[in-house]
């Protein structure tokens, strides 16, 4: 254990004897360099001169206080919350209303034959009810996705 932190601190020790600076192109790279010509791309560059700000440096992506992250946790639980809700709403609901069902001519009055399900069909109404349920379970999901990916960046 002693050895690898020996090692550590040896690697370390060149990253931290001069300025560190950090660019970040227009495709999301980060390049580190020791020199202040701005890369060919570069949309954002920042010198680090301190050693904690050097440290900071090392690290991808921007550090993130504490209040950020619970700010973006609870948006993850109250998404996942909403996403919780439309499925049960759509669960509840996918049998059709009395008045979704279209009435069959009384043609045959032979009952079903046994052990195949009657296909009732169903109104318009029935499928576009369905489809805002189903469509109010593709918004919360994306709204999920986006708090996630919010929360992983800050962490």
């Amino acid at each position: 254990m002693r050895t690898v932190l020996a090692l550590l601190a040896l690697f370390a020790l060149p990253a931290l004897a001069g300025d560190i600076f950090r660019h970040r192109t227009a495709d999301g790279r980060t390049i580190f360099t020791n020199s202040p010509t701005r890369p060919e791309g570069a949309v954002e560059s920042r010198k680090y001169s301190d050693v904690a700000s050097r440290l900071v440096a090392l690290v991808p992506g921007t550090p993130s206080n504490p209040i950020e992250r619970e700010r973006a946790q609870s948006e993850v639980r109250l998404a996942e919350t909403d996403l919780m809700r439309a499925y049960n709403r759509l669960t509840a609901e996918v049998l059709p209303r009395q008045d979704e069902i279209m009435e069959i001519p009384a043609i045959d009055p032979a009952p079903p034959i046994r052990g195949r399900p009657v296909k009732l069909p169903k109104t318009p109404e029935y499928y576009a009810r369905i489809g805002e349920l189903t469509a109010d379970i593709n918004r919360a999901q994306k709204r999920l996705d986006a708090a996630r990916e919010r929360f992983y960046a800050l962490n």
